[in-house]
């Protein structure tokens, strides 16, 4: 989604304050949302998109896919980035 795309790039030119790898975190945790949600428009998140996502987290956490830590990391930073969102035109 183009508008997807504008977003991520604004949201890095906000977020060039952080440390490098902490970037690269943030930007793999939304791409790996925008990847469950099947590229739909981040205008569009519902709450419960978001809870299945959690959900998901929690399960891939569960099976050993992903550490406990990922799991919380991911969260906070999608939380980060729709914290910033919302607060753009």
């Amino acid at each position: 989604d183009a508008g997807n795309e504008r977003s991520l790039r604004d949201y890095q030119i906000y977020a060039g304050r952080f440390d490098t790898k902490t970037l690269d975190a943030h930007l793999a945790a939304i791409r790996d949302f925008e990847a469950f949600l099947g590229g739909k428009p981040f205008e569009s998140v519902r709450p419960e998109d978001v809870a299945s996502y959690r959900t998901k987290l929690i399960e891939r956490g569960r099976a050993g896919e992903i550490g406990k830590s990922t799991v919380q990391h991911r969260a906070a930073h999608l939380k980060a980035f729709f914290n910033w969102l919302v607060l753009q035109d």
